[in-house]
């Protein structure tokens, strides 16, 4: 009878958090439509119940009466219930994701995960700056109908989109900026400090353990340790990366970039296109709304090269818009096309080698050392000695090893 009812609150609790994830995907992708592309509260009460339309403006007490119900029937949980809701983008990607990951037990996905959140990292800064010159566009924009001020933010606008493509293009071309992370940051300080951080106390080398004294033992063993772990990850990354190599998911890499780089081609024409129609009613012949979306949905049709009924262009600046955004999406197609067949993917491949090559020397010198300094001759007889010993890190050290 305990377990029947331990069992239904188990199910009952995993089905609330179910449901208030469920319910903080809806309310994000709620707030993200209407603040970029249109009212879908307006749209679902027109379409569904237009007779109610007026209840649209009562909608704030309605989102209070659901917190104070909230408060009601989980006063312990609701605050928590709210920050989970506000934060869950962030959540999504700090936890839920990296959670989802580990639950798949499989690096190669790892680490192709975790070359993406690499490359986010290192372009943060031109992120954040392309992210606010954008909003900032969309809020002029869509907010005003200053033609002067509309003129201003889509010559800025082009400018820096210009500036920006070229420089994802370029970098497209570049050196991987994956394979100098993990050459500059991860494998680097190894010739500088690590070694010198993990070198056993010369008063103490090639002395057999039993003739230390306890301090001098315990010195001994942390060094051991450490040196050995090492060893691990540098010969589990070697390992690991080839795996990622043969796995062809780096070309995941180039496809992440396309894609992004196609995004901001839609986003940009949807901008500048919507603010040549607030300059100029003529330039485009519309059958629907004048909205972002409306924009956003034409701009995505013209990267599919997929006219549509409701836009149609109708001057020369509004056809010249339309022919400059097909151009640029052919020019990024084709070079998709070519990095999957080209010689760049080849070199990229030979820059990983070279990685994986060094992470491999980097775990050869290590057992090197143990054996010079600690007077064992493998490596396994090292695990054996810290087992024996019992070091509080060989559990975690094993479980590396059983991972190769």
């Amino acid at each position: 009878m305990k377990s029947n009812e331990l069992s239904y609150g188990r199910g009952s609790k995993i089905l609330i958090n179910k449901l208030i994830k469920c319910t903080a995907i809806m309310i994000w992708i709620y707030v993200i439509i209407k603040l970029f592309f249109f009212d879908i509260d307006v749209y679902i009460i027109k379409k569904f119940a237009p007779e109610k339309i007026n209840y649209i403006n009562y909608k704030f007490l309605f989102i209070i009466s659901l917190v104070a119900l909230l408060f009601i029937f989980k006063k312990n949980k609701a605050f928590i219930i709210l920050l989970y809701i506000a934060f869950f983008p962030l959540i999504l990607v700090t936890w839920e994701i990296p959670y989802f990951i580990f639950k798949q037990k499989s690096w190669v996905l790892a680490i192709a995960c975790i070359n993406s959140f690499i490359t986010i990292i290192i372009s943060l800064k031109q992120l954040i700056v392309m992210l606010s010159v954008y909003l900032i566009s969309v809020f002029i924009v869509i907010n005003t109908n200053n033609k002067y001020a509309i003129l201003v933010v889509l010559i800025t606008l082009c400018c820096f989109f210009l500036y920006a493509i070229s420089k994802r293009i370029i970098m497209i071309f570049k050196s991987s900026k994956i394979n100098d992370f993990y050459r500059n940051i991860i494998l680097q300080p190894f010739t500088d400090n690590l070694r010198k951080q993990i070198a056993l106390d010369h008063t103490i080398k090639n002395i057999p353990f039993e003739n230390l004294d306890e301090n001098q033992k315990s010195k001994w063993v942390e060094k051991l340790q450490t040196t050995v772990l090492y060893n691990r990850l540098y010969i589990f990354m070697s390992k690991k990366l080839k795996n990622y190599q043969e796995s062809k998911l780096s070309y995941a890499y180039y496809a992440f970039s396309i894609i992004s780089l196609i995004f901001l081609v839609i986003v940009t024409f949807s901008i500048i296109n919507l603010g040549v129609y607030k300059i100029d009613k003529n330039a485009f012949k519309l059958t629907g709304s004048s909205s972002f979306f409306t924009f956003f949905y034409y701009s995505f049709n013209n990267i599919v090269i997929n006219g549509i009924d409701e836009i149609k262009p109708q001057n020369m600046i509004s056809k010249t818009l339309y022919m400059f955004e097909v151009s640029i999406a052919m020019v990024i197609s084709m070079i998709f096309v070519t990095l999957m067949f080209s010689a760049k993917n080849e070199k990229n491949n030979q820059e990983l080698d070279r990685i994986i090559t060094k992470f491999e020397d980097r775990g050869n010198e290590l057992e090197l050392m143990i054996k010079e300094d600690y007077d064992l001759n493998t490596i396994d007889e090292a695990l054996e000695k810290l087992e024996t010993l019992k070091s509080v890190i060989i559990g975690f050290i094993y479980r590396i090893t059983d991972r190769f």
